[in-house]
């Protein structure tokens, strides 16, 4: 793989991560917040922490974004084609 190719497929996973992520943070600022954790709750790790995060999303909302997510990037990496 060349210079280039490698380039235009790092772009493609970033604007697939980017957009799967906009998605997700869209539907859970839709939703009500939740309720204040207490002084003595903490998390383990980040992992504890992401995984209460994705926890608050439905499937469908899952699935959503990560449609969307699969056609940004390849509606990016076809226009990289052209370029």
């Amino acid at each position: 793989m060349d210079r280039i190719s490698a380039r235009k497929s790092t772009w493609n996973v970033l604007s697939l991560m980017r957009s799967y992520e906009f998605v997700c943070r869209f539907f859970k600022h839709r939703k009500n917040p939740p309720p204040v954790p207490s002084s003595r709750h903490h998390h383990e790790s980040l992992i504890d922490e992401a995984e209460q995060e994705r926890s608050r999303l439905t499937w469908p909302e899952l699935m959503t974004a990560g449609g969307l997510a699969g056609v940004t990037a390849w509606m990016v990496g076809k226009r990289s084609d052209q370029c």
